[in-house]
Formats: C-alpha cells, structure tokens, sequence
C-alpha cells in the first residue's frame, strides 16, 4: 500500500511541476489560484488513468500502468481544458504529450533501472515485477526443491525441505535441477554446497 501512495504522490507532483514550469514560462504569475486552475484538468486526467490502470496494483510499471496514466493525463487534460473554455493548440498539445510523457514514464524508469541494482538510490521501493513473475521465482524455488527429492541425493524431512545431502549418492557433489519453466524437459547442472 505504501508503494500505490509513493506512486500516486509522484504522479500528483509531477503533474503539478509541469502546471508551474508552464505557468512561469508563460509569465502567467504564482499564485495558488491560477496555478489550479491550471492543473485541475491534468489532475482529473490523472486520477481517471489512476483508476483505470489501476495503478495501485503495480505503481512503477511502465506498461500498462504508465502508459495508461500518460495519456489519459495528457487526452482527458486537454479535453477538460476545452471543455472549461481555457482553450487548446495543437503546439500546446505536442509539447504536453512530450513533457508529462517524460515526467510520468521517467519517474518510473528510473524506479525500474534503481530496481536492477541492489545499492540503487530507490533500493528500497519495490521493482517493477509483476504478480505473475513473482509467481514463476516461487514456482522455481518449489520446482528446484521437487528437483532435489528426485534426483534421489538427499533424504526428505517430514516438513518436506531436503534434510540432508547424501555423499554417496553423487561422489562428485554435482547434482541437476529441474528449471521450472520448462516443467521438468531440462535439466540444468548445479553444485552443491558443502555439507
């Protein structure tokens, strides 16, 4: 949960430092009042691409979750723009496209680049993976302990994990697991660890 919060938080502030970039480009002056009136289409944009990427399920994913909010914040902004009489252009439009595109996806690449480095600066947010990859590591580590309990070198302890590795079983100490995407057709050599 707190991951969704952290996201929607920075979608909200980049959102947010667009309106201002814009605004002091445009010398339209700092004040909180104009500054809404501004950002509220791009914020209602927002929170529809939110709800319907459902983006507290995976924050930080480029795809769907950036790219839905990306373009519902830019179309629905516009939209909504026209609609409250502030009016539109199609430079205004590209340049708007391109400027929250950076801000909305660039957040969330460099979460998913931190995320490939342990020590990374946002090491502590949660990568980018999906349900279903974390799902395919757990399927590994039980196919890789299914691995162990057939190939017949080590004995099975009444919880399941492998109790003990039997030497004269493999004199080698090498043994094969099982490489859970392919269900068991290959087989993938491994050492052991000491006893």
């Amino acid at each position: 949960m707190r991951a969704a919060a952290l996201g929607m938080l920075a979608d909200v502030a980049v959102v947010l430092v667009f309106v201002l970039i814009g605004r002091a480009n445009h010398h339209a002056g700092e004040t909180v009042a104009g500054a809404a009136v501004t950002a509220w289409p791009f914020l209602a944009g927002l929170a529809a691409g939110e709800l319907a990427a459902r983006s507290w399920r995976r924050p930080a994913a480029l795809v769907p979750t950036g790219l839905i909010v990306w373009l519902a914040t830019v179309g629905l902004g516009q939209l909504l723009r026209v609609v409250s009489g502030q009016g539109t252009d199609p430079v205004f439009i590209a340049v708007s496209a391109a400027i929250l595109g950076l801000f909305l996806l660039g957040w969330r690449t460099i979460v998913l680049l931190a995320g490939r480095s342990p020590r990374g600066p946002l090491a502590g947010l949660p990568a980018a993976t999906s349900v279903q990859d974390r799902d395919r590591m757990a399927d590994g580590a039980a196919a890789g302990a299914l691995g162990l309990a057939s190939s017949g070198c080590c004995e099975m302890d009444p919880g399941g994990g492998a109790s003990r590795v039997r030497p004269e079983a493999d004199p080698a100490r090498t043994r094969t697991r099982t490489d859970h995407r392919s269900l068991g057709r290959r087989r993938t050599p491994r050492r052991d660890r000491p006893p």
